[in-house]
């Protein structure tokens, strides 16, 4: 693609550096070898230059912001409208900008008759600064045509205090079917940006405000790039946001933000449920591996976890691979136990609470055998044959069942 060979070549800046020195060396030549006469008809030659480099630019700058307008009256559904339309006022098309480059490229012009050799050496370089400029518009325009994600980017990359900066990522997570490369490097972006913000250890609302917009439209993206995308997932960077919010949001100084990111964990979590769970289970087992020291982040997370899990238990593909995939260390099993390995702890009192009411609401509703109550057992207690599971289950049911009859008879 052109922004890869522009990369790899020459830069938009080099290209511009090397342009001017060739120009700026072939007039200062000029200027010391040829007579008076020859040196003052200079001026007319910056008057053309201007007048041709212009003629260039105007027709660039009426066909996108034509083409730009053109699709907004005739309501067309384009990805990124408002990001392009602020890239395109900010980095492309930029007013001040272009005032600043006629100012600096026509005002040489007008001193150039009756200077003497050294100012015209200054009037010199305020032209080439100002045809610098100039020339970088119309390259602005050229790559913007050829290739949008070049200008997109660079405005991204630089973090900005503003309601545009927030519009702009606003616009990029609206859009749902996206290329897998482009929205790679949108979350690249986006990631080191945040990551920026939270080193700060400074909380923001812009902070609050990116986190909230990339969480509100995270069903706009797919599991698959979530997960797989990437030498570090987007998962692996969202747990460590997660983390952080955690651990740093105790400070006076922070806007919480973890609120802004669970659902986003909500959403992958339930999503992994159908045939990506085990890159899943084995991304949040880094996770919490990394940082078992901090018991009570570890206790937290996995109750969440836990709670996520068995609300969504009816979700999962497949219970054999799933359960299969499941970290041998969070099972509930005697070895585990005896370890004093802190999440089968968690596990076994979440599951002991989670089945406590389970029973209760299927008395409640007069129903028997509670299947997903029984799978949830057979995966976490993985030591046990499930027909003494599904004995004690029913053991249970008509213990309790008994328990509750007799308190009704003595009323």
């Amino acid at each position: 693609m052109l922004r890869k060979a522009f990369q790899k070549k020459l830069s938009q800046k080099e290209v511009i550096f090397f342009i001017l020195e060739v120009i700026f060396l072939f007039i200062f030549l000029y200027l010391s070898i040829n007579t008076a006469n020859q040196v003052m008809e200079l001026g007319n030659y910056f008057h053309n230059v201007n007048i041709a480099l212009f003629t260039i630019l105007i027709p660039l700058a009426i066909a996108v912001l034509s083409d730009y307008f053109r699709t907004k009256r005739n309501n067309e559904n384009i990805n990124y409208s408002e990001l392009d339309l602020i890239v395109i006022i900010n980095r492309v098309f930029d007013v001040r900008l272009i005032l600043i480059t006629l100012l600096l490229s026509y005002l040489p012009s007008f001193f150039w008759f009756g200077s003497g050799f050294v100012m015209r050496n200054v009037l010199l370089v305020i032209w080439l600064v100002g045809i610098g400029i100039l020339i970088k518009i119309i390259l602005d325009f050229i790559i913007w045509i050829k290739d949008p994600y070049y200008h997109r980017y660079g405005f991204l990359k630089k973090i900005r205090e503003d309601r545009e900066y927030v519009s702009a990522w606003t616009s990029v997570w609206k859009v749902k079917e996206n290329d897998r490369n482009s929205e790679l490097e949108f979350f690249e972006i986006f990631s080191k940006n945040i990551n920026i913000l939270i080193d700060k250890r400074e909380g923001t609302p812009l902070l609050n405000s990116l986190l909230g917009n990339f969480s509100r439209n995270i069903e706009n993206r797919d599991k698959d790039f979530l997960i797989y995308s990437g030498k570090k997932s987007p998962l692996e960077e969202i747990l460590e946001w997660y983390y952080k919010a955690e651990r740093y949001g105790e400070s006076e100084k922070w806007f919480p933000f973890d609120y802004e990111i669970y659902p986003v964990l909500e959403y992958i979590e339930i999503q992994s449920l159908d045939k990506s769970y085990g890159r899943y289970l084995r991304l949040v087992k880094i996770h919490l591996d990394k940082h078992s020291d901090d018991i009570e982040y570890i206790e937290n997370f996995f109750i969440s976890f836990l709670s996520i899990l068995f609300s969504n238990s009816d979700k999962i593909s497949s219970e054999w691979m799933f359960w299969k995939a499941y970290p041998k260390e969070w099972k509930i099993k005697a070895k585990n136990l005896e370890s004093k390995r802190r999440i089968p702890f968690v596990s076994l009192r979440e599951v002991i609470f989670w089945s406590e009411q389970k029973i209760s609401d299927n008395i409640s509703g007069n129903v028997g055998y509670d299947p997903k109550l029984s799978k949830i057992f057979y995966g976490l207690f993985s030591d046990t044959e499930p027909i003494s599971w599904s004995g004690m289950i029913t053991f249970l049911f008509s213990l309790i069942s008994k328990v509750l009859k007799i308190k009704l008879m003595s009323l």
